[in-house]
């Protein structure tokens, strides 16, 4: 009873909150706008990939070529480029390291702790938006010619390490063969030499 006031108070209507229906078309703004964003073809390998990493939150792995795609219910039996198309999705999958292959075979897909995270966090699609604006769109990945000159140094300083150490190694042995000469000659001829 006391609940139902303090909604009629704050200005609910009919059991609607306005600031509830305020935010009910941000969203749809919001939802609106990434489907314009993102490619409408629900047959494109990261529309297909999204469903799986979807389907594998709920599941512990399935098989890529009898995943039951609820985009695709045209036929039965599922034609080559849908096959073609959920192997690319599944391989994308794994080269993102969302997933794995669970088989040998390469045929059985298995989440791994990433893909749980972004299956829950707005799924493939978040995945790749998280992704493009971590990298900066447009962004090339040109070597820093600071580091460059750093690595090139320490390469260089290694190599003369290593130099060193050789040198090292066989003045070692050079000076081990004089000392086994050495005694080898005092042995032989030690007595007659001061006689």
């Amino acid at each position: 009873m006391r609940a139902e006031q303090t909604r009629k108070r704050d200005g609910e209507v009919d059991g609607v909150d306005p600031l509830d229906e305020e935010a009910a078309v941000a969203l749809e703004a919001a939802a609106t706008a990434a489907a314009e964003a993102v490619p409408s073809d629900p047959f494109a390998p990261e529309r297909i990939a999204d469903r799986m990493l979807a389907a594998l939150r709920l599941t512990r792995a399935i098989p890529i070529f009898d995943f039951t795609d609820p985009a695709y219910t045209l036929s039965a039996e599922p034609d080559d480029a849908m096959l073609a198309a959920r192997k690319d999705a599944a391989d994308f999958l794994v080269r993102s390291r969302l997933a794995r292959f669970s088989d040998s075979l390469r045929s059985d897909l298995a989440i791994n702790n990433a893909g749980r995270y972004w299956a829950l966090h707005g799924g493939f699609m978040g995945y790749l938006k998280e992704d493009m604006a971590a990298r900066g769109a447009g962004a090339s990945r040109q070597p820093n010619p600071e580091a460059e000159a750093l690595r090139t140094g320490y390469m260089k300083l290694m190599q003369m390490r290593l130099n060193t150490f050789w040198w090292s190694f066989g003045i070692s042995i050079a000076g081990f063969l004089l000392s086994v000469i050495s005694i080898t000659v005092a042995l032989i001829w030690g007595g007659r030499l001061w006689r």
